[in-house]
Order: structure tokens, then C-alpha cells, then sequence
């Protein structure tokens, strides 16, 4: 099933950024209102994130954020800019002219790809998961929030964007253990890490270049946001 919202853009409305991790919210430009800007880890807590900033007054909610790649030629770095996000049964479409703007105003900045991006409801660890979802779906990244940001502004009629930056990129394999790091508030569970680590020291190797990925996702998730604020989003107010 295919929907997509029916409002479009003659200039930027006032727009709220949806964000998963401490460090993603780091990046957001300092000048984005507070009252603007949230932090929802997983899908569920992203739907009530959104609906809540909807209903104080945003025009549309962007998924700002780190993802994992799917297409063997979206690379770490790389800006996902999807057209339609593929949400259990349902694909949520990007207002085209929105979709555009964006995609000119980041082109000259960073490597940007259009395409499908798929919700998960967990982290995708293998190379072979990978490239089976890219078969099956033709989607070029996932992550776990996006979906709720795309359901909740569809229920209230309102836009969504997505703008993710690749980190763990279609050949990169991750600790299956990766899926119990995260907590409930979007910051490394220390202690889980720790616990996984003396369980299976052999992790010690996969964490350097997993941090190098994710240091090179937000130093291109950084100038997307910078790109934002010169585009004037940052002057909204919820």
C-alpha cells in the first residue's frame, strides 16, 4: 500500500528533528529550538515523540540520524534521502517538491542517494541480512526509527522527512550483541557492553572500526544539519 501526504511545501514550515542517540543530538545545530528537537529511541517511542511535537504545533517531523546501509553503493558517509519509507505493509511516500529542495540544497555538500529505506524493529548485523532485505525490498538503508516518524505524521496528516547518514554499510558485520548496547534513552549501556565483552573478548576487535564508521557518519550528519540551519529550518518555532 502506497500513501503520501497530501501537503506540500511553497516555503519550510516549522519543522521538528527526531533523533535516536546522544551523539546524533550533539551534531543538531545549536540555533534548533529545544522545544523543536527530541530524542526517541526505537519505533514505538519515535511514533510518540512525533505525535507529540505535531501536536504542538510542527508542520513536519525530519528522522535525523545515523542508519545502516543496504545498497552496496550507499558507502559510511553517505546521506540517505529517502522518497518513501517501507513500514510493515505500508510505503510512506516524501512530498516530491520537499524531497527535491533537499536533495539540491545537500548535493554540493555530500553524496546523497533517493531511494526506498526500510523500518526494522532491530538492528541488521550481517552482511547476508543485508543484501537479502536489499533484494526483497530494493530499499537503500534502515534504522529503527524512522518508521515511527513517517506513521505518526501520516495518522495527523502532516509531512515527514528522513535524513539518515550510512554507518555500518552493506559489508560491515556487527556483533550480534550490538542489538542490547543501546538504552531505552539513546546512550551506550556500559555496563551490557562490558558484560558481552568479557563473555566474548573477541568483540575488542570489531569496536575501533565500528567507532571509526559511526565518527564518520556524524561528521556527515553534522553538515547535514548545517545545511538545515542555512536553509532557514532552524528558525522554526513549535
Amino acid at each position: 500500500m502506497h500513501r503520501r501526504s497530501d501537503v506540500h511545501f511553497a516555503v519550510p514550515p516549522t519543522t521538528a528533528l527526531i533523533y535516536a542517540l546522544a551523539r546524533e543530538g550533539a551534531v543538531v545545530p545549536r540555533s534548533w529550538p529545544p522545544e523543536c528537537r527530541a530524542q526517541a529511541y526505537g519505533f514505538d517511542n519515535a511514533y510518540r515523540v512525533t505525535e507529540l511535537l505535531l501536536q504542538r504545533g510542527a508542520g513536519l517531523a525530519v528522522s535525523f540520524g545515523v542508519a545502516g546501509g543496504l545498497s552496496p553503493t550507499a558507502h559510511t558517509g553517505d546521506v540517505l534521502l529517502p522518497a518513501t519509507v517501507i513500514c510493515k505493509d505500508v510505503e510512506h511516500a516524501v512530498d516530491p517538491a520537499l524531497l527535491e529542495a533537499v536533495r539540491a540544497a545537500l548535493a554540493s555538500s555530500v553524496s546523497v542517494h533517493v531511494g526506498r529505506h526500510l523500518a526494522a524493529s532491530e538492528v541488521v548485523t550481517t552482511p547476508s541480512e543485508k543484501r537479502r532485505l536489499f533484494a526483497s525490498t530494493g530499499a537503500l538503508g534502515v534504522d529503527l526509527e524512522s518508521g515511527g516518524v513517517a506513521e505518526a505524521a501520516h495518522a495527523r496528516g502532516a509531512s515527514f522527512l528522513v535524513l539518515r547518514v550510512v554507518s555500518d554499510d552493506a559489508s560491515a558485520l556487527l556483533p550480534a550483541e550490538v542489538r542490547r548496547w543501546t538504552g531505552a534513552e539513546g546512550r551506550v549501556d556500559l555496563a551490557r557492553l562490558l558484560s558481552d565483552v568479557l563473555r566474548r573478548p573477541t568483540i575488542l576487535r570489531d569496536l575501533p572500526a565500528m567507532g571509526r564508521a559511526f565518527d564518520t557518519a556524524l561528521a556527515s550528519l553534522q553538515v547535514v544539519g548545517e545545511v538545515l540551519e542555512r536553509m532557514k529550518w532552524s528558525e522554526s518555532r513549535c
